[in-house]
């Protein structure tokens, strides 16, 4: 994690999307830092907030010099001087105190905060807000005007937010303070995947759950996670991990015929359901049993409770970052025109396939479409309302995923 949280607190804000933004802007989560040690603002203006506990700068009676804006009255409020740090892979995992040197000599020669250091230039790993940009061309502090190095200001003259940034005050994250959320948040407004994880859908979609989720350690380790985590383990690794290696290569060779594999597993059921075993191998009773457990931690309510939020003092948010990711791939596999005429739910049609045809292909896309309401109910933080909605939808599509690779 970056050093950045050994100086200071950070406070996140959000590009719009407003079109007078340039385009690799909109919707961008930054770091906000507010810059101090410049003498004229000291002296010239005084610090105040509002009811927003906003804080912005009023000029001060008999300030020397210039003002920032030709317009700019004593009653005007100027918003304060900030960097915009854009949160990427970059910023977030240097260990060099990159970001504490760049502090340090910009503090000592004010240039700096338009220029960058090596490694750390404007306009491309942060930007300046109009205020500090304004200042620095005025004392002819920026030796090359590049308009490619600012970013609108965060208040307007009247206090208040302008249209270039979004207002988060309602947004359950407003508190956060991992970087690395945010980070994947940025991610994926340009998140596209490729060939390859749409084709093997089942192991990305089980993959993003183990990359994503935030669970916590006590959480992990307790009711049914420990066997859910063995389950995404096994499908995001193509439906295979050390316990089906060792089934099928101690189990599979010393018992080979049926009878004897029958009374070397010891099992008869599977979650319950009475199961003719004459004909399997310890080996199928693994892979039937890894399929049912994946179907069950699909429609159990409690799976999205743990797994698809993060913890925020005694509150659990939407993790946004992990149901984003996975809205995008199950639409972006359904827009690969993939065909997908198998299984046997027309058996069940009325209830599986509601509203489609019986076509098989339909049908089954039905089931994916149906789990984008699924992430939604969590997105929302709807699960609870939404349970039998969510074992139906859930199950459904946990019996067809495994067969969702091309």
């Amino acid at each position: 994690m970056n050093k950045f949280f050994e100086y200071i607190q950070p406070t996140i804000v959000r590009a719009s999307f407003d079109e007078e933004l340039p385009e690799n802007i909109r919707g961008r989560f930054f770091i906000n830092f507010n810059v101090f040690g410049i003498k004229y603002f000291e002296e010239n203006y005084i610090l105040t907030e509002n009811d927003n506990n906003f804080q912005y700068l009023l000029l001060k009676e008999n300030a020397g010099i210039f003002q920032l804006e030709d317009t700019l009255e004593a009653e005007d409020i100027v918003d304060i001087p900030r960097i915009y740090i854009d949160i990427t892979d970059k910023f977030v995992n240097d260990d060099t105190n990159l970001f504490k040197s760049f502090v340090y000599q910009a503090s000592l020669e004010n240039a700096i905060w338009a220029q960058g250091i090596d490694n750390f230039l404007c306009g491309q790993d942060y930007y300046v807000n109009h205020t500090l940009y304004n200042y620095l061309a005025l004392v002819d502090k920026l030796s090359i005007a590049d308009f490619g190095c600012r970013l609108p200001n965060y208040l307007d003259e009247n206090g208040f937010r302008t249209k270039y940034w979004m207002d988060l005050s309602n947004e359950p994250f407003k508190d956060y303070t991992n970087l690395d959320y945010f980070n994947e948040k940025n991610k994926l407004l340009t998140n596209t995947f490729s060939e390859d994880e749409l084709n093997n859908f089942y192991s990305t979609f089980c993959g993003l759950i183990l990359k994503h989720t935030k669970i916590s350690d006590e959480t992990h380790a307790s009711g049914n996670n420990p066997v859910y985590d063995l389950v995404l383990r096994y499908y995001a690794n193509f439906k295979n991990d050390s316990g089906s290696d060792a089934i099928a290569m101690i189990l599979g060779s010393l018992y080979s015929n049926s009878t004897t594999t029958q009374s070397g597993c010891g099992c008869n059921t599977v979650f319950g359901e009475t199961t003719n075993i004459t004909n399997q191998s310890c080996y199928d009773l693994y892979k039937q049993a890894m399929a049912t457990w994946l179907k069950t931690m699909l429609g159990d309510i409690q799976f999205y409770k743990d797994w698809f939020t993060i913890p925020l003092g005694s509150d659990l948010m939407p993790n946004d970052v992990l149901i984003d990711n996975l809205t995008t791939l199950v639409k972006e596999f359904l827009a690969t025109h993939e065909l997908l005429s198998f299984g046997n739910y027309i058996k069940a049609y009325n209830d599986i396939c509601p509203k489609v045809s019986y076509d098989m292909n339909d049908c089954n896309k039905a089931i994916i479409a149906n789990y984008l309401k699924v992430l939604e109910y969590n997105k929302n933080n709807d699960l609870n309302k939404n349970k039998n909605k969510i074992k139906l939808y859930g199950e459904q599509f946990g019996e067809l995923l495994p067969s969702l690779q091309f």
